[in-house]
């Protein structure tokens, strides 16, 4: 169990989708987006995040504010507590990528992978990881739109994801995905969350 803490409805910026929404940059077909140049990129434009999109376009997101950035912080504690009680496997937080079976490569905000798909990569390689984590946690900041984190969601559960979790602070929501159900599950509202087994 993942406890939330009972606060005041946050109310998201009028202009954060439009002042930072992700910029998707298509490139021309002979321009080979590799997880090599993707790096680069990113560590020459840092704060900003960078990720590619299974199309093999670059998907660049402004970096997120102090309560974003809290709010994920406070669930990385949670989950750290729970691996200390026996969750075996490993916790990342946002700037870990991992290179999934569509070619993409992608940076959820926070992700438990387990110690059986651990066994299957090299623990000590720099890079996106070839493994999709078991749970997937993605919060919503102010430039995220709710469509496109669904979206982004589907496709984390689509390469084998166990587990996701889409927490929107602003409407006080949380969508649940789990493997084999179709549609995710909405809970408003929520005091805590469950993982399952």
């Amino acid at each position: 169990m993942v406890q939330t803490q009972e606060k005041p409805r946050v109310e998201a910026p009028a202009t954060a989708e439009t002042l930072y929404a992700p910029i998707v940059l298509r490139l021309p077909p002979q321009w080979e987006l590799t997880e090599q140049c993707l790096m680069e990129i990113a560590s020459l434009n840092d704060p900003w995040r960078f990720e590619r999109n299974a199309e093999g376009a670059l998907e660049i997101v402004p970096p997120t504010g102090p309560p974003s950035s809290k709010r994920g912080v406070q669930i990385l504690i949670q989950i750290a507590a729970w691996i200390l009680n026996g969750g075996f496997g490993e916790l990342f937080e946002s700037s870990a990528g991992f290179r999934l079976g569509d070619t993409s490569i992608r940076a959820p905000d926070v992700s438990w992978v387990s110690n059986e798909r651990l066994a299957d990569v090299e623990v000590g390689a720099e890079g996106a990881w070839p493994i999709c984590p078991d749970f997937v946690i993605e919060i919503r900041s102010p430039s995220d739109r709710v469509p496109q984190q669904q979206a982004k969601m589907r496709q984390w559960m689509a390469n084998g994801a166990r587990l996701g979790w889409l927490i929107d602070p602003f409407e006080d929501a949380v969508w649940v995905y789990r493997e084999n159900q179709a549609e995710p599950e909405q809970i408003e509202r929520p005091s805590e969350l469950d993982c399952g087994d």
